[in-house]
């Protein structure tokens, strides 16, 4: 599964939407039976990059509601980050 997320990691920032939607569904897929993998990995790759947010919704699909909201929170404070001027 580690491979996996390495050869997504490839494609996190690209803004085209069905590669945007083929990363999330990856991302999703592995969520369904190593959530724990994938939370590891979004709070690693929000730290450091900008990820769209339909891409966050797809991979957090089966995380629980709390793990979603704080995906969400890190997701918009990332945003307020890089918008200072």
């Amino acid at each position: 599964m580690r491979r996996l997320l390495s050869l997504l990691s490839l494609l996190v920032d690209d803004r085209r939407v069905f590669v945007v939607k083929g990363v999330g569904w990856g991302l999703k897929t592995i969520g369904k039976h190593q959530p724990k993998l994938v939370e590891e990995y979004l709070r690693e790759v929000l730290e450091t990059k900008r990820i769209s947010k339909l891409m966050l919704r797809k991979a957090t699909t089966y995380l629980d509601d709390k793990c979603k909201e704080n995906f969400v929170g890190l997701w918009e404070h990332g945003i307020s980050n890089r918008i200072k001027i």
